[in-house]
C-alpha cells in the first residue's frame, strides 16, 4: 500500500506542476493579447500602425502558447484520470481488508464469487 501512496503523491505533484505551467502560459498569453490590443487601440487613435514584423511575431506566440496551453490541458486531463484510477484502487483495497477484518472466510468466498457472477453477467450482456 506504501507505493501506491507514493504513486498517488508523486501524481499529485505532477498535477500542481502542470497547473502551475498553465497558469504560467495563461499570463504570458494575455500579457501579449494586451500589447497587441495595445498596439491596435493606438493605430485607431494616432493612425500609426505597429512594426508589422513585431505584430506578426507577438500573433504567432499567442498562437504557439495556446497550442502549448491544450497539450498541458491535455497532460492534466491524463495525469486526473490516472489520479482517480489509483484512489480507486486504493479504496478498493482497504474496502477488502475491512470486508476480511468483520466476516470469515467462507462468507469472504461467497462475496467473491458472487461479484465475479455479476460481473460476468454485467460483461455479457453489454456484449451483446
Amino acid at each position: 500500500m506504501t507505493v501506491t501512496t507514493h504513486e498517488r503523491d508523486a501524481l499529485v505533484a505532477r498535477i500542481a506542476q502542470l497547473q502551475d505551467e498553465l497558469d504560467d502560459i495563461d499570463d504570458r498569453r494575455a500579457q501579449i493579447k494586451g500589447q497587441i490590443e495595445k498596439a491596435q487601440s493606438d493605430r485607431h487613435l494616432t493612425g500609426e500602425y505597429a512594426d508589422p514584423d513585431w505584430f506578426r511575431r507577438a500573433k504567432g506566440a499567442v498562437r504557439h502558447l495556446g497550442v502549448e496551453r491544450n497539450e498541458v490541458s491535455r497532460q492534466i486531463g491524463e495525469a486526473n484520470r490516472s489520479l482517480r484510477a489509483l484512489n480507486n484502487s486504493l479504496h478498493r483495497d482497504t474496502f477488502y481488508m475491512a470486508v476480511r477484518d468483520v466476516v470469515d472466510d467462507v462468507t469472504f468466498a461467497h462475496i467473491v464469487e458472487r461479484h465475479r457472477a455479476i460481473l460476468s453477467q454485467a460483461e455479457s450482456g453489454a456484449s451483446t
